[in-house]
């Protein structure tokens, strides 16, 4: 199973809707209905060649390359003094939440879906340490 994670924001028209974390282009597609095919694959291409996505992995397909792309975490660091990146994400949870608990038939515990908030108190190196952590298990 795939982990997908919804994002909004309504600056860049590719990202307007959605993004999933890890995905193929017929994926987006579906999701993605109203824009024509060729302006989704530009979007793509656009996205990778400025290193915001990254082939994953590739998949052979009746005889072609399928590629599975994910986000570049390295491609979306921002500075964001004014926490608006962190309210968007927030939001952009509660909404992916919203979504899940309007579909047909929710069943977190089948799912296994959780959200937990606890508060850490780290050092500033033992924090570092703690997001290199789980960082790397998150790109696993």
């Amino acid at each position: 199973m795939r982990c997908r994670h919804i994002y909004k924001n309504n600056d860049i028209s590719f990202i307007k809707k959605q993004i999933i974390l890890r995905f193929v282009v017929k994926e987006v597609k579906t999701v993605l209905s109203d824009i024509p095919t060729p302006s989704l694959y530009r979007h793509i291409k656009i996205l990778a060649e400025h290193a915001v996505i990254v082939v994953a992995e590739e998949n052979r397909v009746r005889g072609t390359v399928e590629s599975v792309y994910q986000l570049n975490p390295k491609g979306l660091a921002v500075e964001d003094d004014g926490g608006l990146a962190i309210q968007t994400s927030l939001m952009s949870i509660g909404a992916s939440f919203a979504k899940y608990f309007a579909g047909e038939d929710p069943d977190p515990r089948e799912d296994m879906l959780s959200l937990t908030s606890c508060t850490l108190m780290l050092t500033d190196e033992e924090f570092k340490t703690f997001l290199t952590e789980i960082n790397a298990l998150a790109m696993k």
